[in-house]
């Protein structure tokens, strides 16, 4: 496994790891990119059908509206943003989810790193609280208002009694009276026990008649277990002289009991009243609120969620064992004061807290809901996320009391940090390494998930624009490579790991080597997984290795050719000797043909009709003269072979540091082939810059060189009537070179033939004597002199070939196609550079002046494509392309504008090779465009 492998691995693993569903989107079309293992599983989906999908619209949603707002607040934000979203799990139920989400920038991009809380059980923990707690505060208070009734009442019956004690003895009558009216259980005895009132309820208890039970001793009708702690009671009573209160159970029913002195008329105490209330209802509701209160603690505990309560008016903040517990502090060590509590609040955290509070206080927000820091007891900070809502209001909408939970989300933020901290060192690497990482699917249309963002600087194109289409990649292929290419990726299943070469063409148009190295993964069933791999730019070192199959090649064809000149000149000897007989003969036979002819002549007029095997005299006089042509011609084809042969193979030892003036070997060029020129063009220009500076060359290869050009040139006219040639000269002070430039307006060069045609022997004239040397010659005595031949051409158009030679050959030139672009929206302009490698920008007020954008080209002759954005009704732009077609009439355009059919109509004359677009579009409809023009050949 490679290096990267193993590095991917890692990125993978690492991001995988996360027990928190998340994913990685781009922006701002919050496209999928990359999600783990847990989004996997708890969505149900499958990794290869989300890749490059919008997250707003993939099919777990209830609703997509959270989703695409948080999308577009992080687009201008770089803030944390929190949705509550209802997700399809993998099984089909609807859960309630937390979505955390934020904005990272990794080398210049952003990203959109989400996650996803499953908070079901913690809403459903909510949703039972709050209910629970409404019901245990309409308990709590119907209780509390039974009891202080009950209280106040019992205060007011047992101050009652006293007084009726008092009185006793003057109305014992009335006192009966009074002692039955309770429906509470009433006994009056004195310190033994006997009793000596009693009520008819008390009496019901023990199932007696009251006239049975007076004088009787109470302790005698309950329980040993029961009297003896109620003698004690008692015997307390006497002594003290204090009432004595408890609760007790007999027989499944709870009594409050109170045993209180009753007073003689000399303060002595003269009886116990014994005061007991049945108080099974107040007990079993104290059950239920007790067990409702564990119930909660056991929910909140299982949801790992803390619970805080907040008395408005009284200001008394209340937690619960968990929150405390949550920060390091025991219960009751967490301030009961909000203003005291937000001391533990990150001091960057309490504007925004105290504006969130405020806000859901005031109505404005549904409820209190945010991430803070709170300091826990050993100084740490801690992470907590916490929900609240205001439970009860006064009639006058303030709040008087909110509640709420706080979750402890520490280690997910670490987690989330580390991974945030790992993705980065992870793509600092990748990205640093001269290999372009990708990960695509195993099965289907083999569509790229991920890839490197360093792509473009090998490609010129972007991440996106190979993971948003899945056939991208295959598109960018090569023609003469795809069957190949497509043929091995047939066989990868077989194999694990693979790699293989092939060109693949980049954003100029421009085609690059690339070396592709993959290794599949596969599933537990053996099924493919997905593949990961590498692309490495390997146009170099193709361009060396041909450069030394080239070399090689021209040691082997320079030894044929040492050997070709051993034997030329016996083969020219050879030759020669039949041809020159051949030639020299010709005359004589013409000659004497003529002096036959006239007796010919004169026979023919006394024998008009005369004929040989059905011929007639003018018929054999006709073959006769062709004949004799045809053996001068043929013999003219062999003097030219033997001088295309010795002019290839001859070892020319001159010196090259002569100076020479490039003008004088154009017009001695123009004096060899003259002739033929004003035979073959109608219109001929010659522009030769005065005052050009020497080179160091051999004047008779470039003589060669540049009657090669122009002889093709006349070639490529169809017809002489509105055929041009066109020859210039000029210096180019900024690359520091003389430019000689041959262009014509013939029927142009395929596009399939331009990289042959340097070729030696290719030719496409074989049939009219090309010989398919003259180029191939040029080529090389042209790079003898360190310099550049660049040819462009249009099919139907014409064709322009270019010498660069520079002044010094110690410094070689390297020139690239390039692009001039006319744009002035700076944001586009942007967007032009990064897609577009050697893109040139200027604006339509530098563009104003026609004189200075033919200077540009005139200054940069690898420029062969004019990007322009035409107004409507801008006739300046216009009139500038004008002016740049009649100067150079095979420059491409790309044109764009809101109503491209009304350009095209006001446009006259069209330049020769252009494209409109019409806006708005987007850059890779541009550079479809540009991968479509033929480019310069440099």
């Amino acid at each position: 496994m490679s290096t990267h492998g193993l590095e991917e691995n890692l990125f993978s693993t690492a991001f995988s790891l996360n027990p928190v569903p998340a994913t990685i989107c781009s922006v701002p079309d919050a496209r999928i990119v990359h999600v783990n293992e847990a989004f996997l599983q708890l969505s149900g989906l499958h990794r290869d059908t989300i890749a490059g999908t919008s997250l707003a619209s993939l099919p777990l949603w209830v609703s997509s509206s959270p989703i695409n707002r948080i999308i577009s607040t992080l687009t201008g934000s770089d803030t944390t943003q929190k949705a509550h979203v209802q997700m399809h799990t993998a099984s089909g139920e609807i859960i309630d989810c937390l979505l955390i989400a934020k904005t990272i920038t990794l080398e210049s991009v952003s990203y959109i790193f989400s996650s996803y809380i499953d908070i079901t059980e913690h809403k459903k923990a909510n949703t039972q609280l709050e209910k629970t707690c409404g019901e245990l505060q309409l308990l709590v208070q119907q209780h509390t208002l039974d009891l202080a009734t009950s209280n106040s009442n019992l205060c007011k019956e047992i101050d009652e009694r006293i007084r009726i004690e008092q009185e006793l003895q003057e109305k014992e009558a009335t006192t009966r009276a009074l002692l039955n009216t309770p429906t509470d259980t009433l006994i009056m005895i004195d310190a033994g026990g006997i009793i000596h009132e009693i009520n008819e309820v008390a009496a019901k208890r023990y199932n007696k008649p009251i006239d049975e039970l007076i004088g009787v001793c109470v302790w005698d009708m309950i329980p040993q277990e029961a009297a003896e702690p109620r003698k004690q009671y008692v015997n307390d009573v006497v002594r003290t002289g204090r009432a004595i209160r408890f609760e007790d159970d007999r027989d499944g029913v709870w009594y409050d009991n109170v045993f209180y002195p009753i007073f003689g008329p000399s303060r002595e105490i003269k009886y116990i009243a014994i005061l007991a209330r049945d108080i099974s209802e107040r007990i079993s509701a104290e059950k239920i609120i007790r067990e409702s209160r564990e119930w909660v603690d056991l929910t909140l505990r299982g949801a790992d969620l803390g619970l805080w309560d907040w008395d408005v008016q009284s200001d008394i903040y209340t937690t619960s064992h968990r929150y405390a517990e949550m920060l390091g502090y025991v219960d009751h060590e967490i301030p009961e004061k909000i203003d005291a509590w937000k001391k533990l609040l990150h001091p960057d955290d309490v504007k925004t807290f105290t504006q969130v509070l405020a806000e859901h206080m005031a109505g404005t927000r549904p409820q209190f809901e945010m991430e803070f820091r709170l300091r826990s007891k050993s100084g740490q900070w801690k992470n907590i996320f916490s929900r609240g809502k205001v439970m009860r209001w006064d009639i006058s909408g303030n709040p008087l009391r909110m509640a709420g939970t706080v979750l402890d989300i520490t280690e997910i933020k670490h987690t989330e940090e580390e991974l945030r901290r790992t993705t980065e060192q992870l793509s600092v690497l990748l990205e640093s390494l001269p290999i372009v990482p990708y990960t695509r699917r195993g099965d289907g249309d083999w569509g790229i998930i991920y890839v490197g963002k360093n792509v473009q600087e090998i490609t010129g194109y972007t991440a996106d624009q190979f993971s948003q289409n899945p056939t991208f990649w295959r598109d960018h292929i090569h023609p003469d490579e795809k069957e190949r290419i497509f043929r091995e990726l047939s066989i990868i299943r077989e194999q694990e790991t693979q790699w293989f070469e092939y060109r693949f063409r980049v954003a100029d148009g421009s085609y690059k080597w690339l070396r592709n190295l993959r290794r599949i993964f596969k599933n537990p069933d053996s099924t493919i997984s997905h593949v990961v791999g590498t692309w490495q730019d390997i146009d170099y070192e193709v361009k060396l290795r041909q450069e030394s199959e080239y070399r090689l090649q021209q040691i082997i064809q320079a030894d044929k050719l040492a050997s070709l000149g051993e034997v030329v000149a016996g083969v020219a000897h050879e030759i020669n000797n039949p041809n020159s007989f051949i030639t020299y003969n010709i005359p004589l036979l013409d000659d004497t043909w003529n002096i036959f002819r006239v007796l010919v002549d004169k026979y023919l007029q006394g024998h008009p009709h005369w004929q040989h095997d059905g011929l007639s005299a003018d018929e054999l006089i006709q073959d006769m003269d062709d004949i004799i042509e045809a053996i001068r011609t043929g013999s003219d084809r062999i003097n030219k072979v033997v001088t295309n042969l010795k002019d290839f193979a001859r070892m020319d030892d001159t010196d090259m540091t002569r100076p020479v003036q490039v003008n004088e070997v154009i017009e001695k060029a123009l004096t060899i082939v003259g002739a033929q020129i004003r035979k073959s063009a109608e219109r001929i220009e010659i522009d030769l810059a005065p005052d050009l500076p020497c080179i160091q060359g051999q004047f008779q290869k470039l003589e060669q060189v540049i009657t090669n050009l122009i002889v093709n040139a006349l070639h490529a006219i169809p017809s002489r009537h509105n055929g041009a040639l066109i020859i210039r000269s000029r210096f180019v002070e900024i690359i520091a070179a003389v430019i000689i430039e041959v262009e014509d307006n013939g029927s142009g060069i395929p596009p399939d033939l331009l990289d042959r045609i340097f070729d030696p022997f290719f030719t496409t004239r074989r049939s009219k004597g090309g010989t398919g040397l003259g180029l191939s010659v040029s080529y090389t005595l042209i790079k003898e002199h360190a310099g550049i031949i660049g040819v462009l051409s249009r099919p139907g158009i014409g064709s322009r070939f270019s010498i660069i030679i520079p002044l010094n050959a110690d410094n070689p030139l390297y020139l690239r196609t390039s692009i001039l672009c006319i744009e002035d929206h700076k944001s586009f302009q942007k967007e032009l550079l990064a897609y577009l490698p050697n893109a040139t920008i200027i604006t339509s007020e530098q563009a104003a002046c026609p004189d200075l954008v033919l200077l540009y080209l005139e200054e940069h002759p690898e420029t062969d494509i004019m990007i322009c954005n035409i107004p409507s009704k801008d006739h300046a732009t216009m009139t500038l392309i004008e002016h740049i077609t009649a100067r150079f009439p095979l420059l491409a355009y790309i044109l764009y504008s809101d109503d491209t059919q009304a350009i095209q109509q006001t446009m006259n004359p069209m330049p020769g090779c252009c494209h409109f677009i019409q806006k708005p579009f987007s850059i890779l409809d541009l550079q479809t465009i540009i991968s479509s023009i033929d480019r310069q050949k440099l």
